[in-house]
């Protein structure tokens, strides 16, 4: 079995070869900078690869600004590099403080997919590979100790609250949500009922009752396989502001290049259509409207598409195209609606974030970041937005890249800040 995470670093040693062995490609990065427009690049941490962690993905933030995550290496336990860790990052004062929550320890527990989701009692919820009877995934809890911590490494109490098997599914995948009752919702990328031996995958929803959890598999993807209504999901759900669930597979529909559902998976809004070169669609956001928003690949390049509600059904529109082959992803919004993510998963660049700007019928682009692949990092994911607008993320690679030094690119990570 394997994670996106995986996928993503398999992409990421192919794409970044040239950019650590050619120096050159580097040093004209780091001359050109962030563009022109005005803002403040801060790295708040840069990742070691010992207990805290190396290779971080994935952000969440509390009311008080503090901001936590996971990383798929670095700890310790048997996995080459070491099983991830579970972390919170705290500003004391002008510094900014990490501390490890906990830390996998391979084959059964863990190493996390994707990032940790806050619950409504303050304690978080993340999917991790391993676990479970079989060690097939589970979704797991972590609470803080009871009394102040006494050592320097305290870590929280972890406890497995669901274990997937191949009935309700296997290989979780990152973007577990929470809705105000407090149930989660998630989905895995095989599993289920159709699509003999493995699976195509679920979605799920697990509900607190006394104590316990009780699991719902909500849909099964897969009938009709290999077409159907999808399957092999890669990204989570989002909730509307009625609890309604709306997602994507690359994979599935009428044309087998990927579909947009809505009733937890039970109805196909939309199905792509394939281009060549390009690649399925992306996870998705939601604005306030119910608008949903998210990223396909295209011919010699990528775009960014809105879903909007229309007389009982769904309108499809493409709002950006952006050519070349670096491709766009992990959007987010702020609330005036423009909408930011992350280009260079490929075409031998560490990334860089952009940002669009609605402009009358149309939408403005600005690289507000190119990252260098030096002590800033490279690889940038997990975009979150602070109540001020300010803009944090992390870099899977780069940093000290004395750090993490493998064959074709070095460092732990960075996690960093942009103010506007």
């Amino acid at each position: 079995m394997h994670n996106q995470s995986q996928s993503r670093s398999c992409l990421y040693r192919e794409a970044m070869h040239a950019v650590i062995v050619g120096l050159a490609i580097a040093v004209l990065l780091a001359l050109a900078g962030p563009s022109a427009q005005a803002q403040t690049f801060q790295v708040l941490y840069t990742f070691t690869g010992g207990m805290d962690g190396a290779s971080p993905e994935g952000l969440t933030m509390d009311r008080d600004g503090r901001l936590y995550g996971s990383t798929a290496g670095g700890g310790h336990g048997n996995c080459n590099g070491g099983c991830g860790t579970v972390f919170r990052l705290a500003q004391a004062g002008s510094t900014w403080q990490l501390t490890t929550l906990y830390a996998f320890a391979g084959g059964g527990d863990g190493p996390a997919v994707g990032g940790p989701v806050i619950g409504l009692n303050g304690s978080l919820f993340l999917a991790a590979d391993g676990g479970g009877g079989e060690n097939e995934g589970a979704v797991i809890n972590l609470t803080p100790p009871a009394t102040a911590c006494k050592t320097a490494l305290c870590y929280w109490t972890k406890t497995e609250i669901f274990q997937f098997n191949i009935y309700n599914g296997l290989n979780p995948v990152p973007g577990i949500v929470v809705d105000r009752a407090g149930n989660l919702f998630g989905t895995t990328e095989l599993g289920g009922a159709y699509c003999y031996p493995a699976g195509c995958g679920v979605v799920y929803e697990l509900t607190p009752t006394d104590g316990n959890w009780a699991d719902t598999t909500l849909h099964s993807f897969g009938s009709g396989y290999p077409y159907g209504d999808g399957w092999y999901p890669l990204s989570g759900v989002v909730l509307d502001g009625n609890g309604n669930a709306y997602g994507t597979t690359p994979w599935g529909g009428t044309n087998d290049c990927g579909i947009v559902y809505s009733d937890f998976g039970n109805r196909i809004i939309h199905e792509f259509q394939c281009r060549f070169g390009g690649s399925g669609p992306s996870g998705l956001i939601i604005d306030q409207e119910g608008n949903l928003y998210g990223t396909v690949g295209t011919t010699g390049g990528s775009a960014v598409f809105e879903m909007s509600p229309s007389n009982g059904g769904w309108t499809y529109t493409i709002q950006y195209v952006q050519p070349g082959g670096d491709g766009m992803f992990g959007l987010t919004m702020d609330t005036a609606g423009n909408l930011y993510g992350v280009t260079g998963f490929s075409n031998l660049v560490p990334g860089s974030i952009f940002k669009l700007t609605r402009s009358g019928a149309g939408w403005t682009y600005t690289d507000i970041y190119d990252f260098t692949g030096g002590s800033d990092g490279l690889g940038p994911n997990g975009l979150i937005l602070d109540a001020n607008g300010n803009l944090y993320g992390t870099a899977s690679d780069g940093g000290n890249l004395s750090d993490c030094v493998r064959q074709y690119f070095s460092g732990c990570g960075t996690l960093w800040k942009i103010t506007f």
